[in-house]
């Protein structure tokens, strides 16, 4: 007879972490007919002035932030990407609210994931969504509303979570107080300098993921092959409202935004030397 070994010696254990459940009750809002396309983003500019303002702000820029600013105005400018079927009708959203994930310093946890929204974020500029990115960074979890009900839905029984996800998936109106009404996940992580892209969840009518920052020759003004910095973009499209067509009119719009590094410019320094003094007094 062939003695079998203890089960407990070939693995670990750990108690489930209650926290996990609000990540299941997001996926289980995932949107069935997604389809997803990914490219590669010329970088180089918005990183160039990236570091060139960190340098005379004193203040860092974040990419994340950079990426949300134009993510809002495309956007805004083709409103397809924020419409969603409610019943019998289809409604377009007059404001883009952007969910995303933000790291949060917790004293003796060390850094968490928490979900965030930017609010009416095609209203703001460049240095105010830098700024604000920085302010919710810092904040305390137990002072965001959100956050509060997140983990006290995910106490709640399998069955309960199961319910609201569906309402939520349902009702456009839910999906904007709960998580906004599109979304991007930044993957971007230092040392990683192979081709990475992320498909993400996709509740919303429009999801976007940043991954890897890596460099490609192109061809330069005067025909000689250049080093440059390209971002490894994806995204997850609900097909049930949104067509190819729209989609990439979209996509040519949010990439000339990220390629002209729209917003970071003079009025961006100025104004977050402003917003620094602000918050100092």
């Amino acid at each position: 007879m062939t003695p079998v070994a203890d089960s407990s010696m070939l693995y670990t254990s750990r108690p489930w972490p209650v926290v996990r459940n609000a990540i299941v009750t997001l996926l289980q809002q995932h949107r069935e007919h997604t389809v997803y396309g990914s490219a590669e983003v010329d970088f180089t500019l918005a990183q160039q002035r990236i570091s060139e303002y960190r340098r005379k702000t004193g203040m860092a820029v974040s990419p994340h932030a950079f990426l949300i600013h134009c993510l809002a105005l495309a956007a805004s400018e083709h409103p397809e990407v924020v419409t969603y079927r409610r019943g019998k009708n289809l409604i377009t959203f007059s404001h883009i609210d952007v969910g995303t994930v933000i790291e949060k310093l917790v004293r003796g946890t060390g850094r968490i994931p928490v979900g965030y929204i930017f609010r009416s974020a095609e209203n703001q500029s460049m240095a105010c969504c830098n700024m604000e990115l920085r302010q919710a960074c810092k904040s305390s979890l137990e002072a965001d509303a959100l956050v509060q009900q997140r983990r006290k839905m995910a106490a709640y029984p399998g069955i309960v979570r199961s319910i609201q996800a569906h309402r939520i998936k349902k009702d456009p109106l839910l999906l904007r107080r709960y998580h906004g009404v599109i979304g991007l996940t930044n993957l971007q992580v230092q040392g990683l300098n192979r081709p990475f892209f992320a498909f993400p969840t996709q509740i919303y009518t429009l999801t976007l993921s940043a991954g890897s920052l890596i460099e490609r020759l192109s061809m330069g003004s005067g025909g000689m092959a250049v080093s440059r910095k390209f971002l490894c973009m994806a995204a997850g499209a609900n097909h049930e409202v949104i067509d190819g067509m729209a989609m990439a009119k979209f996509a040519r719009r949010f990439t000339e935004l990220v390629e002209t590094a729209h917003g970071l410019d003079e009025r961006f320094i100025q104004e977050t030397i402003c917003l620094r003094r602000e918050r100092e007094l």
